[in-house]
């Protein structure tokens, strides 16, 4: 068994779609309207990394605030969007 980290969002509604590409992850578009994008990585540390080089890269505010809430939670939002870090154990077949 192994572990990955998933870094997410997800929106609504295609009104915050620029608020999600902010993230700089892969972007679905679902049936609904809402949007959703992840990224894998082999460690949290690495999910952490890329997070908090997207934003400083959006610019935002209370970016400080924002990164100190990743580095702490796993959690942060880039103007209309959260992202999460969700650990994940994979079962490999042998």
């Amino acid at each position: 068994m192994s572990t990955i980290y998933k870094l997410s969002a997800q929106v609504p509604t295609q009104y915050q779609s620029r608020s999600i590409q902010a993230w700089g992850m892969p972007i679905t578009n679902h049936g609904n309207g809402m949007i959703s994008a992840s990224m894998h990585f082999d460690t949290k540390k690495e999910a952490v990394e890329f997070a908090i080089r997207r934003i400083k890269l959006a610019d935002c505010d209370d970016a400080e605030r924002e990164i100190s809430y990743m580095e702490l939670t796993g959690c942060a939002r880039i103007d209309a969007c959260s992202a999460d870090i969700e650990e994940i154990e994979v079962i490999e077949n042998n």
